[in-house]
């Protein structure tokens, strides 16, 4: 009989804030604007477990999936130079990775507008390389536009572990189901002949390093010694099924509040931006 592969699973622990930070670069990925699914579908979001966050309510993602279409339909349509292509990721990758770095920092007790006060040059930096090399004519529809690219990796990140750990809450799920099952095969097991066997069908899960299961689906003969072990075994796999989504429930509830922040961030950039612009024009009038 195949033998079902538990590794052991860390208990749930509340991160410190570099913890948090060395879990926020774990899961970034490198910013592709240009890439088919560069921004959030409705089918990534169609699998986000609202249940794990928050029940009922899709808002922790604030992501508008009418305007991320738009934005995605228009980055396949440009007719933008791979130069250009390159030196817009690669700015956006810089604005993208000073704002992780940053995000941690709110969490030590520094105040958004303190912390965006030290981004406002790299975001006027990256700004001025997507004005420059995107092709926009309207310079108010860049930057908001920009400021979805300089975001749409959080939302990504945020999205894609989100689905992780659906896909590892369903086997639980699952697994569930199938020791229900396992159970009452074996309280109708027949007593004649000794070595009678049954068909039962199970999965048999493996835990990866990444945080990702790899399933098996197996359907073996089996007599009740061999159903009995079996049985323990889908005990001890639902076990550390469970232990894994509530320490990435954890984590996706982590990831979620640096989304939060990170855009409290940029919108105190926009805000400083705003007031600064503001008393220039009035300094002119005065």
């Amino acid at each position: 009989m195949s033998t079902v592969s538990i590794n052991s699973v860390s208990p749930v622990k509340e991160y410190s804030v570099a913890e948090q930070q060395e879990l926020l670069h774990a899961n970034h990925k490198p910013v592709d604007l240009f890439a088919e699914s560069s921004f959030v579908t409705d089918d990534a979001i169609a699998g986000y477990p609202t249940s794990v966050v928050a029940p009922g309510d899709m808002s922790i993602l604030m992501v508008e999936t009418e305007e991320m279409k738009v934005l995605n339909q228009s980055w396949q349509q440009q007719s933008i130079s791979p130069e250009s292509r390159a030196l817009i990721n690669q700015s956006v990758e810089e604005l993208t990775s000073a704002i992780y770095n940053a995000v941690p920092t709110i969490s030590a007790g520094k105040s958004a507008t303190e912390v965006a006060s030290g981004l406002t040059e790299q975001y006027d930096e990256s700004l001025e390389v997507f004005h420059t090399h995107s092709g926009h004519t309207e310079r108010d529809a860049a930057t908001r536009e920009f400021m979805y690219a300089s975001l749409h990796t959080f939302e990504q990140d945020v999205a894609e572990f989100s689905l992780m750990v659906q896909t590892n809450t369903n086997q639980a799920r699952q697994t569930r189901t199938e020791i229900t099952e396992l159970r009452e095969m074996l309280s109708e097991w027949p007593d004649e002949p000794a070595d009678a066997t049954e068909e039962f069908t199970y999965t048999q899960v493996t835990f990866n390093d990444d945080g990702c299961i790899t399933t098996e689906q197996v359907t073996e003969d089996l007599r009740k010694a061999d159903a009995e072990n079996l049985l323990t075994e889908l005990e001890a796999q639902k076990e550390s099924l469970s232990e894994l989504t509530e320490l990435q429930t954890f984590d996706l509830q982590q990831m979620a509040q640096s989304l939060d922040e990170a855009r409290q961030l940029v919108s105190e950039i926009l805000q400083n931006q705003h007031s600064t612009r503001q008393a220039m024009i009035n300094n002119l009038k005065a």
